[in-house]
């Protein structure tokens, strides 16, 4: 009986070798065991609808219509076609076998048995059946049957016939596999728009609403692929639209976080959304090769930005991009790419899904970690904060009592001895001001002010703060500025003034002879300024200064240390302000240290900085500080002012003397508060001078403090307070400072008479 099987099993390997040569032409002759048939040359194939051609028809006419179905067949999208082979079970028993069509979605609108003279429809196969790449039409060929099968077909898109007969285990294998990598995909959607779900309620940020978009759109085409339930047409009509909505996805994706701000701000994102709404409605019913062509478009919108997007975003896109433009290869030139089979349409969209997650987990999990460092060095960086305020207070009486001391007759050797004080206090404070700026950069709280700025007038003022230094060394000092120089910029006054201090000390510091020149001139974009300090002095190894400028934090840099802590400080606020910094050095032959900054010249000059202290004369200052000290220095420079002062430590005492030379009729015209004091602090007292009705009102505010705060500050603005100035303050500053708010109160109440 052994021998009888393999004998038979031979036959039917030559026959079906052979067939094409052999009496019967199209005839598939099964056996037991596996099976997977190639149908080429065993299938004929004929373009004709139903109702102009009826059953009885095909069987008068099917040799003249029928064609032998050949590698470059190509089935047209949305056109109807009848195949049909002949099949021979010579077995006693029924033998199931499954039949694939092609790589592409196909319709099956009707499928027929001819045996024994008779028509018959085939109950496996349902009617309206839709078969996609991976699935196949389950055929029970009776025992020991001769029959014609035809089936009716009407193709979604255009591409090859591909037909294969496969034995039912077989196929089984291969397509439990299939559904449990489309189970596995299908879960992996979930998971990620649970993952952005989740990251909403920490960030809410809409690219996370665009990612669970775009898993739900790949979610729906993996389902489709699967054989769990019976989907309806309109599901499968969506499902073709999944790389127009994928794409359109990616392309709200590439937006920046700011165009996001101002989108959603306007009209325009309404406008954007409508427009995209509006072209999904109206490719809907449109071939699928138009609705992959349109989504080329936004695929390229985003390529165009991939300067301007993240690595993962553009490998999304790219995916995309790829599976589009092989789809529509295949559908336009089907006989010469390769057939894409749609478990690869799902794989490919699963990768966009993921791509794009990372594009916005990876920089959540960096900000986290950055947050998380921040919040682990915020001990030490909030100790060198609190540091440089408490020290601004003792040096704000050093240096104001030297200033004072310095106005009185001293002989020679005093005022030389004046000097060096208040110029080693200079010192300190600029080393005070390094280590705030320090810890304000690396804790992410540095802020920016424009001011309007006299280049002149800040260049000479530096070059003074090193005069004393640079006589004592024997050091010329030279200025030199373009003719061409705007006369006055806005920009940060504070920062570009503390970036060239530090460039000129470690110019003093290692210059023991010769000259240091300061020039500033316009950059060859007429956009930019150019700053640079030049000095003769020693020089320093180009290595050593290439990884200052490339080092990465300032404190794990000893080249920082030892070469200048305020040079590294220079390049961060460089780069903060928008510009670049450049080194040019050698060995005992001396140094160049410039730098680039972007400017906005001003088209009216700035209020020249002209004595108007005599403004000041015969008013009244209240004085409000905890320190002792920097009360005894203020009241000391307002009674030189002409001007009547008094002093108290705490805002309870300040509020009762603002209120009783207020019914007097004899109110204080500026009072000036300590920002740090207890009980009640300078926010505080702003606060309850604003609210109290017993107070005059057009008392002028200005704060004093040591922290990093800005006169732009809502508290600031919202406690009426004119102006913040950071301690420590130099009589010559704070004067220029009240005189200029008295000016401004006196012209406001001529206007207000008038």
């Amino acid at each position: 009986m052994n021998v009888f099987k393999l004998c038979l099993a031979f036959f039917i390997s030559i026959v079906m070798s052979y067939e094409s040569f052999g009496s019967d032409l199209n005839s598939i002759i099964l056996a037991k065991g596996p099976l997977q048939v190639e149908m080429t040359h065993s299938m004929q194939w004929l373009e004709a609808d139903h109702t102009s051609l009826s059953l009885a028809q095909l069987l008068l006419k099917q040799d003249s219509l029928f064609k032998t179905l050949t590698d470059e067949a190509v089935i047209e999208a949305h056109k109807t076609y009848w195949l049909r082979f002949k099949i021979i079970n010579p077995i006693d028993e029924n033998l199931p076998l499954a039949l694939r069509l092609s790589s592409s979605s196909i319709n099956i609108d009707g499928a027929y048995e001819f045996k024994n003279d008779q028509w018959q429809r085939i109950s496996s196969v349902e009617s309206q059946q839709q078969l996609s790449s991976n699935t196949a039409l389950i055929l029970n060929i009776e025992a020991l049957s001769e029959q014609w099968l035809y089936f009716r077909v009407k193709p979604i898109q255009t591409s090859r016939l591909e037909p294969q007969l496969q034995d039912l285990s077989e196929y089984a294998k291969g397509f439990t596999v299939l559904q449990q990598l489309l189970g596995a995909m299908v879960s992996l959607m979930v998971f990620i728009s649970f993952l952005h779900i989740v990251a909403i309620r920490f960030h809410n940020h809409i690219r996370h609403y665009l990612t669970i978009y775009v898993a739900f759109i790949s979610f729906c085409f993996g389902l489709s692929h699967t054989q769990l339930y019976d989907w309806p047409q309109w599901f499968f009509d969506f499902v073709k639209l999944s790389p127009w909505l994928m794409a359109c996805g990616l392309y709200l994706s590439s937006f920046t976080t700011q165009q996001y701000r101002e989108l959603l701000k306007s009209n325009r994102s309404a406008f954007t959304l409508l427009i995209l709404l509006l072209t999904t409605l109206i490719i809907s019913n449109l071939p699928y090769l138009i609705i992959l062509v349109l989504a080329v478009i936004p695929c390229i919108l985003v390529a165009i930005k991939v300067k301007q997007i993240s690595i993962n975003l553009s490998i999304a896109n790219t995916v995309l991009g790829v599976s589009i433009l092989w789809q529509c290869t295949y559908i336009l030139i089907p006989n010469m790419v390769f057939a894409p089979e749609g478990i690869w349409h799902v794989y490919g969209l699963a990768s966009c899904v993921l791509f794009t997650s990372l594009s916005m987990i990876t920089p959540y999990f960096q900000r986290q970690i950055k947050r998380s460092q921040a919040k682990q060095a915020g001990i030490p960086l909030q100790f060198l904060d609190n540091i440089s305020h408490e020290l601004r207070t003792p040096m704000n009486g050093v240096l104001g009592m030297s200033e004072l001391l310095n106005e009185t007759p001293l002989s020679t050797n005093q005022r030389d001895y004046v000097d060096t004080i208040i110029f080693s206090g200079q010192d300190m404070l600029r080393m005070i001001n390094r280590i705030s700026d320090f810890a304000k950069i690396q804790a992410g709280r540095i802020q920016f002010e424009k001011n309007n700025i006299s280049l002149s007038d800040l260049a000479q003022r530096c070059l003074s703060k090193f005069q004393y230094s640079a006589n004592q060394k024997g050091v010329e000092l030279v200025l030199n500025m373009d003719d061409d120089l705007p006369m006055q910029i806005s920009s940060d006054e504070h920062r570009l003034e503390s970036i060239l201090d530090n460039l000129l000390e470690n110019a003093v510091r290692h210059t023991e002879y010769g000259e240091i020149e300061l020039r500033i001139s316009v950059y060859s974009d007429n956009q930019t300024l150019l700053f640079a300090v030049r000095d003769t002095g020693s020089g320093a190894d180009k290595n050593v200064l290439k990884q200052l400028l490339d080092g990465q934090e300032l404190l794990s840099n000893k080249h920082a240390t030892k070469h200048g802590f305020g040079l590294a400080l220079c390049k961060r606020l460089v780069e903060l302000l928008g510009g670049n910094m450049f080194i040019e050095s050698r060995t005992d032959k001396g140094s160049t240290f410039s730098f680039t900054m972007p400017y906005e010249a001003l088209s009216t000059p700035a209020p020249s900085k002209k004595d108007t202290s005599h403004v000041l004369q015969g008013l009244s200052i209240l004085i409000v500080d905890d320190n002792s000290t920097l009360r005894k220095v203020i009241q000391r420079y307002a009674n030189s002012w002409g001007m009547q002062s008094d002093h108290t430590y705490n805002g309870k005492e300040a509020l009762a003397l603002l209120r009783s030379q207020s019914n007097l009729g004899t109110p204080y015209d500026v009072i000036l508060i300590d920002q740090d004091m207890p009980i009640m602090d300078g926010f505080q007292l702003a606060k309850r001078i604003q609210e109290d009705p017993d107070i005059h009102r057009d008392v002028i505010k200005i704060m004093l403090t040591g922290m990093s705060i800005s006169s732009t500050q809502k508290e600031v603005l919202q406690y009426g307070i004119d102006q913040v100035i950071t301690k420590p303050v130099s009589a010559q500053g704070l004067k220029q400072v009240l005189a200029k708010h008295v000016v401004k109160r006196q012209t406001l109440l001529q206007h207000s008479k008038n």
